[in-house]
């Protein structure tokens, strides 16, 4: 226990010394401000542009801004809100390798198991707080200037993209038992993650698929139920854990 205490500081200290969580947590706070902040303009731009448009013949009604409108750019943003993470995330034990700051502790004994535990912790902390940071704020403003509660099923969408960026990083960590660059490991996780929008077409495939989360979206003007994503949410926690195992075993039986 205290081998493992002691990798979850190391880990967190590294993730602040770095810059990496600074980095997260303004990227993530931009965003969560973007969302309301284009859906409060959006008519002002309209208005902007409504005498161009005039004089290329088109006109402009009126243009309603709801808190719709708000959760729409949320999640069109929620791409963004995975890609950032993962970047920072996907050479966490290459980069040790590399660096030969891993190779030291595995050969004294340390169990590769801990090790593996301690980053996933604290990615999964690191994911919470920002991407709690972005859901925040887009709630806060968006209740502020107009009402969530005339959004369907806002927090249960919400959850779909955290629940599929806890996905990402364990992906990311299997990727990196087994490969030897940041990069590779990007690409192996964004050649998985786009192998299943291919049988994704299939309406009886695509709902058992961890990607089927990305359409959140729907949940928001009552197109979706949660209920329709319960199949997706269960293969999604399930592959996690088996990813989280298979980073395990792949790192005890990595030759160091």
């Amino acid at each position: 226990m205290r081998q493992f205490t002691a990798f979850v500081k190391k880990e967190w200290m590294e993730q602040v010394r770095s810059g990496r969580l600074w980095l997260l947590m303004i990227l993530f706070v931009l965003f969560g401000v973007l969302s309301p902040a284009l859906a409060k303009m959006t008519p002002w731009m309209f208005e902007m542009m409504g005498d161009t448009l005039k004089e290329q013949g088109l006109s402009i009604g009126k243009i309603e801004v709801t808190a719709f409108t708000s959760w729409q750019q949320y999640y069109k943003n929620s791409f963004m809100l995975l890609l950032v993470p993962a970047v920072l995330f996907s050479g966490s034990v290459t980069g040790e390798y590399q660096k030969g700051t891993l190779i030291p502790v595995l050969t004294k004994g340390v169990s590769p198991g801990i090790v593996i535990a301690a980053k996933w912790i604290v990615q999964m902390v690191t994911w919470s707080i920002c991407y709690g940071l972005a859901f925040g704020i887009t709630w806060a403003y968006t209740a502020y200037f107009w009402d969530n509660g005339k959004v369907s099923h806002w927090f249960s969408a919400g959850m779909c993209i955290y629940l599929l960026g806890c996905w990402v990083i364990a992906l990311l960590l299997a990727g990196s038992v087994f490969l030897k660059s940041g990069m590779s490991v990007l690409l192996f996780a964004g050649g998985i993650t786009a192998g299943c929008y291919f049988p994704g077409m299939i309406p009886q495939i695509a709902e058992w698929l961890p990607t089927r989360l990305m359409s959140a979206e729907s949940l928001l003007n009552g197109a979706a139920s949660p209920e329709d994503f319960g199949k997706a949410v269960l293969v999604t926690c399930v592959t996690g854990i088996l990813l989280f195992i298979c980073a395990v075993t792949g790192i005890r039986r990595k030759r160091v």
